[in-house]
């Protein structure tokens, strides 16, 4: 069985780290100014420890704030989690220590739309 483990979380906030971390190598690329015009899903995985990360970026680019935009945005993101058919094992949502809990931030914790009740029971906040 692999370990399959969704990595979200606003830019800069530490999620190609931890994800490198996870897996033991140097997979994610850290950065902290996405200027992309779209949602990055990125993917990695160490078959020798049987883990697999997708890691969920570029959720607060300039323009993601007219409906049409957050409805593709979620629409890519939803496409991905059903993508995973025997899915996630934990969700890692991925905050900077020591800043304000932003609004955003708690929206994205609070905001279950694509995901299934039983995968709140598998959510982790990473400080």
């Amino acid at each position: 069985m692999v370990l399959s483990l969704l990595l979200v979380g606003r830019d800069g906030n530490g999620k190609s780290s931890t994800g490198n971390s996870i897996l033991g190598t140097k997979h994610f690329t850290p950065t902290s100014n996405f200027s992309s015009a779209g949602v990055d899903i990125k993917e990695g995985s160490n078959l020798e420890k049987r883990i697999s990360v997708t890691e969920i970026a570029g959720l607060e680019y300039p323009g993601l704030d007219h409906t049409e935009d957050i409805e593709k945005a979620l629409a890519e993101i939803e496409g991905t989690i059903k993508q995973n058919t025997s899915g996630f094992n934990a969700v890692i949502f991925v905050l900077k220590y020591g800043v304000r809990f932003t609004q955003q931030e708690k929206d994205a914790v609070l905001w279950s739309n694509p995901f299934s009740v039983l995968m709140w029971s598998k959510i982790l906040v990473l400080l």
